[in-house]
């Protein structure tokens, strides 16, 4: 079960992730990708990937890489 402080960040890259979508519009044509930072929890990383899946999935043009770093 994901702590409180796990689920505010999650909650604030998904809210990033829509608001990027937002500000992409037609003007935008090309591809793009973008690296999104998360810690290296098994957790994190499994929810982050889920929502870049369906991020993605909304929005081909765009691709994001997730990057893991050290937790701690």
């Amino acid at each position: 079960m994901l702590n409180t402080k796990s689920r505010n960040a999650l909650a604030s890259m998904a809210i990033g992730l829509l608001t990027m979508s937002a500000l992409t519009g037609a003007a935008m044509a090309q591809s793009t990708t973008l690296t999104m930072l998360v810690d290296n929890a098994s957790h994190t990383i499994a929810i982050s990937e889920a929502l870049v899946e369906a991020f993605e999935a909304e929005n081909p043009d765009v691709a994001i890489e997730i990057e893991a770093r050290p937790g701690g």
